[in-house]
């Protein structure tokens, strides 16, 4: 059993927020119980308090529960729900600035993120000949209410915090990791997969002037500046003290984003006219020799392919780029 108080003070003097205080508290209890030699069962419940300048936030006790069953030696099942609280920082509430003629202006009304979480997954643990590993699949299911957005007032060139939509995310994810051993060549692999659907449960209800002043694709009810499918893995082959690694990324598309940006900035609606509904496929790659137990020397290549594309509206992703890399453990 685990239990504990935690209590955090800040002190803000910024040009972008002003002058502010927070202060945040908590209570929190957790207990783990083994039953049978096989099932594990955890119980844990948080209370959490805070208070931005003079004003008080909403509080209510958290509760989380989690089952893990050891269903045979190398095969493990897991259940868990757990409930989430996120409390708005300071910047969110209160940052004011400018860019050019747009501003970004603060929302003192702003309420804290709530929800839960539910997992269902399974791990498995093998051995093929001289293959060791491991495959862990789970398939997840979160609500959020009160989601906080950065969004694009709808009567001027505002941005600002908004509590946007209560939303719903559902999905899978899938992840491998093997090692190899043939010879002297070892072989070590690290990949994931996740499938998910983020969606805005007030998308149907919405008129629809108000969808196409926020969804840029108003044909999918899919959050903003979300991927539905994104996959990475690493790969690296070791023989003596020579070793050579490969690490791909892949997301598909951003199905949405504000509508307000292609209003107010031609370049983006045209560079997402070419650029934007193309998925990305980034390959890093990496060459390690082994000088000594304590020292090494790299050479990495990173966006193998120069490949062209962005993270977020107006921010191009780094280009190729060469680093040649010394490391000495003490």
């Amino acid at each position: 059993m685990a239990s504990g108080i935690v209590y955090n003070q800040s002190i803000v003097n910024s040009d972008l927020f002003n002058n502010h205080s927070a202060e945040n508290g908590a209570l929190y209890l957790q207990a783990d119980k083994k039953i049978m030699n096989k099932l594990w069962i955890s119980l844990g419940g948080r209370y959490e308090l805070y208070r931005i300048d003079t004003v008080k936030g909403n509080t209510k006790p958290l509760y989380r529960v989690g089952l893990n069953y050891e269903a045979t030696k190398s095969t493990f099942i897991r259940a868990s729900y757990g409930m989430g609280y996120r409390i708005p920082s300071i910047a969110e509430k209160y940052v004011s600035t400018n860019v050019s003629s747009v501003s970004i202006i603060p929302n003192p009304k702003l309420l804290p993120e709530s929800g839960y979480n539910i997992e269902l997954g399974a791990k498995q643990l093998f051995k093929i000949k001289k293959t060791v590993g491991m495959l862990d699949v789970a398939g997840f299911y979160t609500r959020y209410n009160n989601m906080i957005e950065f969004v694009f007032g709808l009567a001027s060139t505002n941005f600002q915090f908004h509590n946007v939509a209560n939303t719903l995310i559902k999905g899978v994810d899938v992840s491998l990791q093997t090692q190899s051993t043939f010879n002297k060549v070892k072989l070590d692999f690290n990949g994931g997969f996740t499938y998910s659907l983020p969606k805005d449960l007030g998308f149907d209800t919405m008129n629809k002037l108000s969808k196409v002043l926020a969804y840029s694709d108003t044909s999918k009810n899919i959050l903003k500046y979300r991927y539905t499918t994104s996959a990475k893995f690493d790969a690296e082959v070791g023989w003596k003290k020579f070793h050579f690694g490969t690490y791909v990324r892949y997301n598909t598309y951003t199905v949405n984003i504000d509508q307000s940006f292609k209003f107010l900035f031609s370049s983006i609606d045209t560079y997402t006219k070419k650029w934007g509904h193309k998925d990305t496929w980034i390959i890093d790659t990496r060459f390690k020799y082994d000088i000594s137990e304590n020292a090494s020397i790299s050479f990495i290549i990173k966006n193998l392919l120069n490949f062209e594309y962005t993270e977020r509206p107006a921010y191009i992703a780094p280009p190729r780029s060469f680093t040649l890399q010394f490391v000495y453990n003490l």
